[in-house]
């Protein structure tokens, strides 16, 4: 099994890094309707395969409207989103999961329940390769977070990470609602 773990966290990083190196290149993302809600449901199945003693908890809240975005992205940032809450909860704790829709965009938040992140670091656990100091045992070579801000960014999004003030780390994805009639195809730069 831990010749599985770490061939798993291996394909992890060659994703990561193979996006990273795809979206410097694509001049244009097709993107379609996408229900979040979902897309993180089936991600949550593959989760509880890998971690089926880990609580997660899945809340929603307004209708689900679907999002445009590009599915194969929008799941590898969430799945990065859900790993890295994976890694700094203590075990037993619960993952939280909440999906928040207004008229022009909808919220994903990733809370963990491990030691949060120092307000100096807040930005900096976005770039590439970057590991903060208090964080160094836990798996990883610091591109999972850079992965997911470029990906949601390429799709017209925006995603961030504060302190929750019960404790722990909250990461978030913004993305605009699928308008009718929407051209599919962005820029991604």
């Amino acid at each position: 099994s831990d010749i599985a773990d770490a061939g798993e966290r291996l394909d992890q990083i060659i994703n990561d890094l193979l996006v990273l190196a795809r979206l410097t290149h694509e001049t244009q993302l097709d993107l379609e309707p996408l229900v979040v809600v979902r897309l993180v449901e089936q991600l949550l199945v593959e989760h509880e395969r890998q971690f089926p003693f880990r609580e997660v908890r899945l809340s929603q809240a307004g209708d689900a409207r679907p999002v445009l975005a590009h599915e194969g992205y929008l799941r590898q940032a969430l799945r990065n989103l859900i790993s890295n809450a994976e890694k700094y909860s203590p075990a037993d704790q619960p993952i939280e999961i909440d999906i928040t829709r207004t008229d022009e965009e909808v919220r994903i938040t990733v809370r963990d329940h491990g030691t949060g992140v120092p307000l100096n670091e807040q930005a900096a656990i976005f770039e590439p390769f970057y590991r903060s100091p208090k964080s160094l045992s836990a798996k990883g070579i610091g591109v999972g977070l850079t992965v997911c801000r470029r990906l949601i960014e390429a799709q017209h999004g925006s995603c961030w990470v504060r302190n929750h003030p019960d404790g722990g780390a909250e990461f978030g994805v913004l993305l605009p609602v699928a308008q009718p009639g929407a051209d599919t195809m962005i820029d991604p730069r």
